[in-house]
């Protein structure tokens, strides 16, 4: 969903400070208009030939303060934190023609990912 990424630091001085290039729309937009904003699917991944697989990619500005760290000296720091991000489920009948007119949202729960992430 659009906004929904979520960083939930281990140090609580850490924050989200912004996400760019994170594909934009509406939640409200008609169906066709979301399934267009989205990354293309890709239907000759190895991993799951045949199905529809996306790559999405979030460039994520993090806000980090580890009192007593020097980061121009090359000392570490950490940022690592739980980032999740909710989607909602679109039905298209055929993916493959990019005809995106007779999508339509599913009347499911929002999915969500969630992964714990080590940044140093």
């Amino acid at each position: 969903r659009a906004n929904s990424l979520v960083y939930h630091p281990l140090n609580n001085n850490n924050s989200l400070h912004s996400v760019i290039n994170e594909p934009t729309y509406n939640d409200s937009s008609p169906a066709p208009t979301m399934a267009a904003a989205v990354p293309a699917c890709d239907f000759t991944d190895v991993v799951a030939p045949g199905l529809c697989v996306q790559r999405w990619v979030f460039h994520i500005v993090l806000n980090v303060f580890e009192f007593g760290k020097n980061v121009r000296n090359g000392e570490p720091i950490d940022a690592t934190g739980n980032f999740i991000f909710k989607f909602l489920y679109l039905r298209c009948p055929n993916m493959t023609d990019a005809i995106l007119s007779t999508c339509s949202v599913m009347t499911v729960a929002d999915a969500e990912i969630s992964a714990q992430i080590t940044l140093q």
